[in-house]
């Protein structure tokens, strides 16, 4: 799940929390300074209450702050909205007005931001090891599977795909004229050239092919390390069906530097 779409869930249930704990709280503290009624049910829970109230208000309170230091950990909905409308500009500026590109479909030509994080919440081998996570997505197609990039500092060689590449070495990586694996059974010398293009395995190559039916259709890419106070904060990685896009193959413009700077400021609050 991308960023925006969790922090919005996230908030929603968190802002909830957070005032129910509030309201608990205020509501027990006044029942220290209450009279009990001579009313049974009554009398029973405000003398429960009284006599459970130190933990109760101490452990509400804690589920009130736990819950704003998550909220502050995913990062607010309004900030990851501002960041995926870069992405969108960052895209139409690439794509939008090129003669060769700017007629397809949006989910054709696409722009990932991916957060280099050191512990990856699943069930695989190395889950502390440093992966790139994607955080947001261009467009409103293809949002979900992304898949993440193994990235370590210990082994920077050994890191995944275009968008570790990017994060490990600290500046810009190309890749053109990725071989067509669209078919139905590609030759194994084009799955070969083509892991070895992207810094993925063959098996990579292979089980992304089965689980799409359609293949790769992926024949470009470009990945920008994004730079959070001076530190590697994670990489942009623009993929095209296009080979050979034009616009990818030209030195990035002022606006756009403009865009990824913007970016990275923003970041900083996140």
């Amino acid at each position: 799940m991308l960023r925006q779409e969790l922090s919005e869930k996230v908030n929603y249930f968190l802002q909830k929390v957070k005032y129910i704990s509030g309201g608990i709280v205020l509501f027990i503290s006044a029942l220290l300074k209450a009279n009990v009624p001579d009313i049974p049910f009554i009398s029973f829970f405000v003398n429960i209450c009284q006599h459970n109230a130190w933990w109760i208000i101490i452990s509400f309170t804690c589920v009130g702050g736990l819950s704003q230091l998550l909220n502050n950990r995913i990062g607010s909905p309004d900030i990851w909205r501002i960041v995926q409308h870069i992405l969108d500009q960052y895209r139409e500026e690439v794509f939008g007005k090129d003669e060769s590109t700017r007629k397809d479909a949006e989910h054709f030509h696409r722009i990932t931001l991916f957060k280099h994080c050191k512990w990856r919440w699943a069930l695989i081998r190395w889950p502390c090891s440093g992966w790139l996570i994607p955080a947001a997505r261009s467009g409103s197609r293809t949002k979900t599977k992304i898949q993440c990039f193994l990235a370590s500092k210990e082994h920077p060689d050994e890191a995944e795909g275009v968008a570790g590449q990017t994060w490990a070495r600290n500046r810009e990586v190309k890749v053109f004229n990725l071989p067509d694996l669209s078919v139905n059974s590609a030759p194994e010398d084009n799955i070969i050239e083509y892991a070895k293009k992207a810094f993925v395995s063959k098996e990579w190559i292979s089980n992304r092919m089965k689980r799409n039916r359609r293949g790769l259709q992926c024949r470009s890419l470009l990945g920008i390390c994004i730079e959070v106070k001076g530190i590697p904060w994670g990489a942009l990685v623009i993929d095209s069906r296009n080979p050979e896009p034009s616009q990818l193959k030209k030195i990035r413009s002022s606006k756009l530097k403009a865009y990824e700077s913007i970016l990275s400021r923003l970041l900083e609050r996140l």
